[in-house]
């Protein structure tokens, strides 16, 4: 196992944690999107509340 070996395990560890990364983001972004629409939604009615009138 020579240093070749060293750089392609390496690149292939920075890919994986890019793509986790990745994902975690769209994740989040998701969910920020579901608490807005939460905020500023009725649960009941599905119109929107006071807090939307405050964006």
């Amino acid at each position: 196992m020579g240093f070749s070996f060293f750089v392609g395990e390496l690149n292939q560890l920075i890919s994986d944690v890019y793509k986790r990364n990745h994902y975690a983001m769209e994740e989040i972004e998701y969910k920020n999107q579901l608490l807005e629409y939460r905020a500023t939604t009725d649960f009941l009615t599905d119109l929107s509340n006071h807090q939307a009138h405050w964006k």
